[in-house]
């Protein structure tokens, strides 16, 4: 089971994206998934997936998350 958890402390090396980001990144996919009728399941394991990218790919643009997201 730990294969599938993203580093801990993958946004102190992401030198643009910070926990605000990233906090205001997941309050709007929260919504989208709330306006989509989504269980909160398929957004718990969202928010899994996206820190799992995010803690393999350094170097990610602020501008990038929401697209992250989105996808």
């Amino acid at each position: 089971m730990q294969e599938y958890m993203p580093e801990k402390s993958y946004l102190g090396w992401q030198p643009e994206i910070n926990p605000k980001s990233r906090c205001k990144a997941l309050d709007w996919l929260s919504q989208v998934a709330e306006a989509e009728g989504l269980l909160r399941e398929t957004f718990y394991k969202a928010v899994n997936y996206i820190d799992r990218l995010l803690s393999k790919l350094p170097n990610r643009p602020v501008r990038q998350i929401q697209l992250i997201c989105l996808t």
